[in-house]
């Protein structure tokens, strides 16, 4: 599945600031962000159409980064007379490792159910949407390895925060711990694979095609594959709404 072209905007938590990395001037506050847009907040009105050179200093160092620099440019600005304060939208354009930076910021909120009281947007995506256990559909070819080879197990067919499930030539026994590295779509902060441990919860055979599906309870995962699971929900995966014709294998 091709990357999703519309990015959800989350909300954070503290009051990042946003400053002109050329004038070192104070611009406002961040409101929300995904990859490829923001929201400001500022105290007076942005001149329509700006095209401004942001530098976002972080609370804390994010891949030993104390700061974020990009480009934005202004879609639209509006008073908000309830606040006294004026909200902007923008696109963002940033390179390099700024980048990934933004992409690891806009998950952080979601990682830590983030949000600023009293500041809300259309488009803005709660924390809650993203729940633990709400499996994602894979549409790709998503292959799973033994940790230690290049053994494939089978393809990922769903994920979630918390679980999995593969599909698998061989029956997997229920209990089986299994180590396993999944196939990235892409370099995603830094690595090609994910990584965790997996326990079998469940297998069943496909009616049709004779093959398997097994669902797993993720252990063992580090906080980079944490965010890079959120990574892939937010960008690459859809929420699952169908079902398939399986039977349960004893």
């Amino acid at each position: 599945m091709a990357e999703k072209r519309r990015q959800k905007r989350y909300i954070p938590d503290k009051h990042l600031k946003i400053f002109d990395n050329n004038s070192n001037e104070y611009i406002g506050l961040l409101a929300n962000i995904s990859t490829d847009g923001a929201m400001f907040v500022t105290r007076e009105k942005i001149k329509s159409s700006s095209v401004l050179k942001c530098r976002i200093e972080l609370l804390k160092p994010i891949l030993n980064h104390n700061e974020i620099i990009f480009e934005a440019h202004q879609r639209w600005c509006r008073k908000n007379v309830a606040k006294d304060w004026w909200e902007s939208g923008y696109m963002i354009e940033a390179t390099g490792i700024n980048k990934e930076l933004l992409s690891y910021l806009s998950i952080s909120f979601v990682a830590e159910d983030m949000k600023i009281p009293g500041i809300e947007d259309v488009k803005t995506t709660p924390a809650s949407e993203l729940r633990e256990t709400t499996r994602y559909e894979v549409k790709d070819n998503y292959p799973v390895y033994q940790k230690l080879s290049y053994h494939e197990i089978g393809k990922m067919a769903d994920l979630s925060r918390e679980g999995a499930s593969f599909v698998t030539p061989n029956h997997i026994e229920k209990g089986t711990f299994l180590k396993c590295k999944v196939k990235l779509p892409k370099t995603i902060f830094q690595q090609d694979y994910l990584f965790f441990d997996a326990e079998c919860m469940w297998c069943k055979k496909h009616e049709d095609t004779g093959s398997y599906r097994s669902g797993y309870k993720l252990h063992n995962v580090s906080e980079e594959d944490k965010v890079i699971i959120i990574y892939l929900i937010q960008n690459y995966l859809e929420e699952q709404k169908t079902t398939q014709k399986f039977h349960i294998v004893n």
